[in-house]
């Protein structure tokens, strides 16, 4: 359910980029992911803050309600998670050590960067996804240099990857956290966030407008 038209041929092609993957499991297939985020989504398993939060933006862009209705009109129906694409800025993951203990916090280097920025570029190209989410810093910068442009944070940027214009808006990571006390909370795991409700609603109700326009 990638490409999706409405009845009046408007095309909805929802791309989000993620950092990195949090886990230490290699060798990841698109499937085996496929089925993972599936089964959070279906309630067989545990939903994490980062596809709650992507869910529930998700549900914004698709005009599903928010979070009373999760699906979208598709033939079959279908929920909001089986309709977008999600990849990340790297495609290997490296992760911070705290207290000889590995994190979930993303650390990645330079060399990763630099190897999966060939890969993105292609990834964007193929997709030609018509709405662009980028989650967290790392995410923006290295769609800033596949796309040669500046694109600030909590704003909805027109661009294009190829000749297809696509809309691209950075946020924070869903799971962010201050790095410093009085620090804006920029998280979004929930709805019930501030960022959510503040930031988010407002750039995916622009979005919106945009593509409906």
């Amino acid at each position: 359910h990638f490409h999706l038209d409405d009845e009046e041929g408007r095309t909805f092609r929802i791309a989000v980029v993620g950092q990195e993957r949090a886990s230490s499991e290699g060798h990841v297939s698109m499937e085996m992911r496929t089925k993972a985020i599936m089964n959070k989504a279906n309630g067989l398993s545990t939903i994490n803050p980062h596809l709650r939060g992507t869910r529930d933006l998700l549900s914004l862009l698709f005009g599903a309600g928010g979070t009373d209705s999760m699906n979208i009109k598709a033939e079959p129906r279908a929920h909001v998670l089986d309709a977008f694409c999600l990849t990340n800025a790297t495609l290997c993951s490296a992760h911070k050590i705290v207290g000889g203990k590995v994190t979930t916090k993303g650390a990645p280097t330079d060399t990763m960067v630099s190897a999966c920025h060939d890969h993105l570029k292609s990834i964007l190209q193929i997709l030609e996804p018509t709405v662009l989410v980028l989650q967290g810093e790392h995410a923006r910068q290295s769609t800033e240099q596949v796309l040669s442009l500046s694109l600030p944070f909590d704003s909805v940027i027109e661009a294009a990857i190829g000749n297809e214009p696509v809309l691209v808006c950075a946020l924070s990571h869903p799971t962010s956290h201050p790095s410093r006390p009085g620090q804006r909370h920029t998280g979004w795991g929930s709805a019930n966030t501030a960022y959510f409700r503040e930031t988010i609603v407002p750039l995916m109700n622009d979005v919106r407008t945009r593509l409906l326009a």
